[in-house]
This record gives C-alpha cells, structure tokens and sequence, in this order.
C-alpha cells in the first residue's frame, strides 16, 4: 500500500502556561522509569470526524487546544523538562495526560476563557518511588550520557553495541468485538468450566479467544511453549500502594504459560480461567475531546513485535472493543481465514 506523505504546514512550541516552583528541583527517574529508557516512545492518535458547523473555526479550534495543552504542561510539567545524566566522581547514574488535555479543552471551550488556571478532576502526584534505605543519588548506572544506555533498534547504532535482532515486516489491522459478541464469549467460558462459584470477566474471555486464536495462526510446533503477557497497572499492588494519580511507570507483567497442544486442545473456558489466576489491571476508559468522542484510535510504529495485541474502548461504548493485532504478513492472512476467529468480528 502507498501512503501519501504528511505535508506539515507550520508547527509551535508549546511550554508551561505558568511556572511551577517543584520543576526547578531535579526530578529523578525512579527504577521503573529507568527499565523503560530503552524502549521508544508510546505513540497513540486519535481520529475525530470533521465538525460540519459552519461556526466551525479551524484556526480557533487550534488555538484552544495550545491553550489547553499549556495548561495540561502545569500539570504534567516533568514532560516539559529535558533529560540530563549527573555524573560522580566516583561513579555514574542517571493515557492520564489526554484525560486532562481533554478535561481542561471541554472547559476552556465551555468558559471561552484560556486565561485563568483549571483545575483538573485526578491531581497527579509527582513524588518519586525509591526502594527502603535507599535515595535517588543511590541509583547508579555505568554510562556517562543517555547515548550510552538509550537505543533502540530502528536508530543508528551505536559502535559499542552488538545487537543483531531486527524486527521483521509486520503488518496491523483493527478487528472489532461488539458487546453481544462478547457477552456470549463470556458466557461459553463460564459454561465450559463448569464452576459457578468462579467469574469470568468479558476482559479475560476476550483474552483467551484471541490467544488461542493467534497461535492457531502462527501455526506454531505443539509442543513449543507459549505465553500470554499482560501489562498491569502495579500502583495498588505495592505495599505501601501508590496513589492512583503516581506520575511514572509503575507497570508490571503477568504471564500466563502453557504449551501450544494444550492450549489448541482445552477449550476457551481453560484457557480464560488460567487467565483469571492472574489479577485483571484496569484502565481509565474515560476519553473525549472538545469536539466529540473519538472515531478511531490509531498507534505509530514504536514497540511493535510480531503477536503483540492492544485493546482499546470500542466506538460504540458499553463493552465492546476495538482490538489491534500486529503480526507477520503470513500470520496475518492465516489469522484473516481462521473460521473460528473471523466469524467473531462485527
């Protein structure tokens, strides 16, 4: 597919609308942001229909959202701040923020008025997590400037680094799981473990299917192993629990293991309890703009790896889903003729 190139018509530089005292103050990375340095940026877009007002201004809808972004910054000011490496003579070291772009765009355009400070529904806490006993100063790396220890594969590589994995040609695409559709996923893996005194969730059924419905397409050996991981949100999972407005990555993995015979032979209620062993993370599915709900969620090329799956809120609302499956192009067109799969998508 040729796709047409993005001619940019003018840009801006958007910076705090006020300064923030705390930002004046170093703002360390804690050991979960550290782990992440490597990976790229989470690029995620989203699409709106084109309003058919004529009272529509497209040069005042942008001044809005600069605003409204300038203002998001006073919140979010570590976003505004630029990456630095301290070094010691002795050794060397180193989907919120649209929720509240959105919140303070809907009220500006409701107020017609950008000047005064809004004040946001979810406060961030922006004090860092370090492990008992120890600080920040504490945490030592062995590299000197975030060249060192930040690279990703799709950048020049640096002579120092030996890395010879290089991703192959993926392909993406959408499929859409109505709330009927998985209502009824759930309700036959309840059927199928036969135990009423265990729950479901839609999340976990959904999970299952498309797991099992990935490995049949990859036409893996059966007797290789296989795992599903789920990113989860650990901020009330650490003793003392984080409060929910933590600023930072405080993200872990839950794995779930079995081999591709016993996952194709048990039936989608196995596979959705062995899920259901693992806690279910939550997310904040609360998003929209001044200008209407999102269409369409679309995300860019970073992190992406051959059998990765996103889940995003379905259009429609209530409990469906939009999925996006990224997978090699043979995967992808044995995935695109799976009876079992296809037949789920509305």
């Amino acid at each position: 597919m040729e796709f047409l190139p993005i001619t940019p018509i003018t840009e801006c530089y958007i910076k705090p609308k006020n300064e923030v005292q705390e930002s004046k103050q170093p703002y360390y990375l804690s050991p979960f942001d550290l782990v992440l340095l490597s990976c790229h940026y989470n690029q995620k877009g989203l699409l709106y229909a084109k309003p058919n007002q004529e009272s529509f201004n497209i040069h005042n809808f942008l001044q809005t959202l600069k605003d409204s972004l300038a203002q998001t910054l006073v919140h979010f000011y570590p976003l505004a701040g630029q990456l630095d490496t301290l070094i010691d003579k002795r050794q060397h070291k180193m989907l919120h923020i649209w929720n509240t772009w959105s919140e303070i765009h809907r009220r500006i355009n409701i107020n017609n008025n950008g000047v005064e400070q809004i004040s946001i529904s979810r406060p961030l806490c922006h004090k860092r997590w370090i492990p008992d006993g120890y600080g920040f100063k504490d945490l030592f790396l062995p590299y000197t400037t975030p060249s060192e220890f930040i690279y990703r594969y799709s950048l020049p590589r640096p002579s120092f680094v030996i890395y010879k994995y290089q991703p192959p040609q993926l392909q993406e695409r959408l499929f859409h799981f109505s709330s009927e559709t998985i209502a009824k996923l759930k309700s036959r893996s309840h059927q199928e473990i036969c135990n009423s005194s265990i729950k479901i969730s839609s999340f976990r059924a959904l999970t299952a299917f498309i797991w099992k419905s990935i490995i049949r397409a990859k036409g893996l050996k059966r007797d290789q192993t296989t795992h599903c991981h789920l990113v989860a949100n650990n901020r009330p999972r650490l003793d003392p629990p984080f409060p929910e407005g933590y600023f930072g990555n405080a993200l872990g993995v839950l794995a779930s293991t079995t081999t591709v015979a016993e996952l194709l032979n048990q039936n989608l209620g196995k596979t959705a309890l062995m899920l259901h062993k693992r806690k279910q993370y939550s997310a904040d599915r609360k998003l929209a703009e001044g200008i209407g709900k999102p269409i369409a969620v679309r995300s860019g090329f970073p992190n992406k790896f051959d059998g990765k799956v996103i889940f995003y809120p379905g259009y429609e609302g209530g409990a469906s889903v939009d999925i996006e499956i990224c997978f090699s192009c043979h995967s992808m067109r044995a995935l695109e003729c799976d009876e079992e799969f296809m037949p789920a998508i509305n």
